[in-house]
C-alpha cells in the first residue's frame, strides 16, 4: 500500500513539473524569447535593464565610463554617468542653468545621461546657478559641470555664454592730455594679441610731442593727429559676469550717460558713440559689460614719462534677442565705476569688442 502511495505521489510531482515545463514553452514560443533570457543576470548578481529601441538608436553617441559593473553590450546602467564621444567634446564656456517656469530659489535636475526616462538624477542645481558646458547638444541634452559635478541638462535649460574668439578689438584711441607741451614715448605690451591696423604707423613704438589741447606731433612723419589708433586681432576670453542688457533702440542714450559717470568729456564719448552706434542700435538687445584688467592685463601700455592719471574703457558686447536678454537680467549683476579724477598729465583711451 505505500508503495503505490509513493509512485503516485511521484506521479504526481512529475505532472506538476511538466505542466510547468509546457507552459514555458508556449509562452517562449509566443513571445519569442528564449529561455536562458528568462533568467539573466549581470556578472556581478544583479538585474539589469535592456535600453527601449528609441534610447538604443544611436549607441554610438555615448561612451560609459569605467564601472566595476560588466553590463552586456545593449545595456547601460541608469546611475552610470555617460560622457561624449570624442568627437563631441569642443572648448567649454560658461553656462547658467536656468528655467523662466520656476522661481530662482527652486532647483533643476542634473541627470547621468542625455534622457529623463533613461537616467537617475545627479545632483539638482539651484535655478540661475553658473557652470561651464559644452557647446554641442545631443538629443537635446547639454553636458555641463556645475558646482564640481558632471551631468546632463536639457538644452532649453542652458545659457550659453559663449566667449569664442571676437572679431577684433576695435579702435582703441588713446588720447594725451600733458599740462605742458613735452615729448612722450607710447608703447604697447601685447598678450593673445597682434596688431591688424595701427594710425599713425606703430613701427616699434609712438613718439609723439603732445600738447595741452590733445594736439599731437607724430616725430616720424611731421604729421598732426588727433590721437593714437589702433586694432588688434586677439584670442582674447571677455567677461560678462557684471554689466547691462539694452535695447538697441536704447544704445545711443545709455553710452551718453554711462561713458560721461566713467569719466569720458562729451568729445570723447561722442567719438566712442559714433563709431559703435551704427553697430548696436538695429539689435534687439545688446549684453554690455565693460572691461577691467580682462583687457588691461592683455594690452599693457607703457608711457615715458609716466602719466598722473589713466582711464581706460574697454567694451564689450554681444547681441541678443528678446529671449535671451529676458534670461540674462534676471541673474546679471550691474557694473559700477570708481570716480576719475584728471589731474596733471592725464591719458584716456576707449575702444571695444563685439562677441558674436
Amino acid at each position: 500500500m505505500e508503495k503505490k502511495t509513493g509512485r503516485v505521489i511521484w506521479a504526481a510531482i512529475a505532472g506538476i513539473l511538466a505542466g510547468i515545463l509546457l507552459g514555458i514553452c508556449i509562452y517562449c514560443a509566443v513571445t519569442g524569447t528564449k529561455i536562458t533570457n528568462l533568467f539573466q543576470t549581470s556578472s556581478s548578481g544583479n538585474s539589469v535593464s535592456t535600453l527601449s529601441t528609441t534610447e538604443a538608436s544611436s549607441p554610438e553617441a555615448y561612451t560609459t565610463q569605467p564601472t566595476t559593473t560588466l553590463l552586456p553590450t545593449n545595456t547601460i546602467a541608469k546611475s552610470t554617468l555617460v560622457l561624449p564621444k570624442e568627437s563631441e567634446y569642443v572648448e567649454q564656456h560658461d553656462v547658467e542653468i536656468w528655467s523662466d517656469e520656476i522661481e530662482y530659489d527652486e532647483y533643476i535636475n542634473l541627470r547621468y545621461g542625455p534622457s529623463k526616462e533613461s537616467y537617475d538624477v545627479v545632483k539638482k542645481v539651484q535655478n540661475g546657478t553658473m557652470g561651464h558646458g559644452l557647446t554641442n547638444s545631443v538629443n537635446g541634452w547639454v553636458f555641463v559641470e556645475i558646482e564640481g559635478t558632471k551631468g546632463w541638462v536639457r538644452d532649453d535649460l542652458v545659457i550659453h555664454y559663449e566667449d569664442g574668439v571676437p572679431d577684433g578689438i576695435a579702435k582703441p584711441v588713446l588720447y594725451l592730455y600733458p599740462d605742458k607741451k613735452i615729448d612722450v614715448s607710447v608703447k604697447l605690451s601685447l598678450k593673445d594679441a597682434v596688431f591688424s591696423c595701427t594710425y599713425p604707423d606703430y613701427g616699434k613704438g609712438w613718439n609723439v610731442k603732445a600738447y595741452p589741447s590733445g594736439k599731437l606731433i607724430n616725430k616720424t612723419d611731421k604729421r598732426e593727429y588727433s590721437y593714437l589708433y589702433w586694432e588688434l586681432d586677439s584670442d582674447m576670453k571677455f567677461d560678462f559676469s557684471k554689466g547691462f542688457v539694452v535695447r538697441g533702440k536704447d544704445t545711443a542714450a545709455f553710452l551718453q550717460k554711462t561713458l560721461a559717470e566713467m569719466g569720458l568729456k562729451p568729445k570723447e564719448y561722442n567719438e566712442f558713440i559714433v563709431y559703435w552706434l551704427p553697430q548696436m542700435q538695429n539689435n534687439e538687445y545688446n549684453l554690455i559689460s565693460f572691461q577691467g584688467a580682462t583687457y588691461t592685463d592683455n594690452v599693457k601700455l607703457k608711457i615715458a614719462p609716466e602719466p598722473d592719471s589713466v582711464l581706460r574703457v574697454n567694451m564689450a558686447y554681444k547681441p541678443l534677442t528678446a529671449k535671451q536678454a529676458a534670461k540674462v537680467k534676471k541673474t546679471l549683476k550691474p557694473q559700477t565705476f570708481p570716480k576719475f579724477e584728471r589731474k596733471g598729465f592725464t591719458v584716456v583711451e576707449w575702444g571695444g569688442e563685439e562677441i558674436a
